[in-house]
């Protein structure tokens, strides 16, 4: 069910026989709006941050009470790292803290690799994934059901920005901590994908080394 959920929202083909959650989905507010996108994912933490960090619980509830095998955190490059971080809101302060410290930190050195600010904004997108999922990893409770192989979790970008391909689509960007691509494709159990959607969907902007 976990391969199947990730190939359907890889290749759109959107399956909506699933009678019982597959995947918690962490999720920006904006993916809301897509059609189809709640019919396949029926268990969603919404924000505009796409914030695991701060939902913890949340997560840990849909996890222990659905015995879900899957998180996926998603966000759209149509949402903008600037605005979130530049927010007067009081609140922004508190909820967007790991967005503006990811920026901080990395601006200096990611900046001058991305001139293109679609790119670049991307890339921030991509290290905050990144952050929220060596957070949910280093949680004992998650911890445990990643090393025992009962749970994956997943990082995904919606790219309405089209910086990834040609037309707006969903891309693999993370699976369980492992960031290249290249690494990804090799993984066990997406070998039931088809090379093609390995190929075309599993992407990524900014690979460290």
């Amino acid at each position: 069910m976990v391969i199947k959920f990730i190939e359907n929202l890889l290749s759109e083909n959107w399956d909506e026989t699933f009678e019982n959650p597959v995947s918690c989905v962490v999720c920006s507010s904006k993916l809301l709006l897509l059609k189809k996108f709640y019919r396949l994912t029926p268990f969603i933490i919404s924000n505009a941050g796409c914030q695991a960090v701060t939902n913890l619980a949340s997560v840990h509830h849909a996890i222990k009470n659905y015995n879900l095998k899957l998180i996926s955190i998603i966000d759209t490059n149509s949402s903008k790292i600037k605005e979130l971080i530049s927010s007067e809101y009081p609140a922004g302060e508190f909820e967007f803290k790991s967005i503006m410290k990811i920026y901080e930190e990395n601006y200096e050195i990611i900046a001058p690799l991305y001139e293109d600010e679609k790119l670049l904004n991307s890339a921030f997108l991509e290290l905050n994934i990144d952050f929220q999922i060596e957070t949910i990893k280093k949680i004992p409770e998650f911890e445990k059901l990643i090393s025992q192989g009962n749970l994956t979790v997943c990082g995904f970008i919606f790219d309405t920005e089209k910086a990834y391909g040609t037309s707006p689509s969903f891309y693999l960007i993370n699976y369980n901590g492992i960031t290249d691509p290249e690494e990804i494709k090799q993984i066990d159990s997406l070998k039931s994908l088809s090379e093609n959607i390995l190929n075309l969907k599993v992407k990524r902007i900014h690979i460290q080394v």
